[in-house]
């Protein structure tokens, strides 16, 4: 699993924080890629598993705290964002190298100049924490 997302924008850290959370228990599972996931693209290609989740805050209009699978073509291009390249682009780029990437968008309630989430979007975190955990726990990670 592979968080993305800026810490200090308040919902838009929220990848960030799983994988941070998540290295606690499962440290060989989880990168906290930050705002520069093009940094880790040679870590994530070189990585034995082939199966990447990335998990970044996306606006799609739902509640606060909603999540969803978004497929490539649901992402910008380009545009405003935390990320030199988009989101798309990375993981087309990822997926040239045999990997199977998902991107798991939750929708973000602020994304003003805050650290910290806000308590929906926390609350989903935590919740797909606890799917993560417990699925690598049964696959004896």
């Amino acid at each position: 699993m592979v968080g993305v997302g800026n810490s200090l924008k308040a919902d838009d850290g929220v990848g960030s924080y799983i994988a941070v959370q998540g290295r606690k228990r499962h440290p060989d599972f989880f990168l906290d890629a930050g705002m520069v996931l093009e940094n880790y693209i040679f870590k994530i290609i070189q990585n034995e598993k082939r199966d990447v989740l990335l998990v970044d805050a996306a606006g799609w209009g739902a509640e606060p705290g909603s999540m969803k699978i978004l497929a490539f073509s649901d992402l910008a291009e380009q545009g405003i964002s935390t990320h030199s390249l988009s989101l798309r682009r990375l993981g087309e780029m990822l997926h040239d190298f045999g990997k199977k990437v998902r991107v798991l968008g939750i929708e973000p309630a602020e994304l003003g100049l805050k650290e910290g989430l806000t308590e929906k979007v926390k609350a989903s975190a935590d919740e797909i924490l606890a799917v993560l955990f417990s699925a690598l726990e049964k696959a004896g990670a």
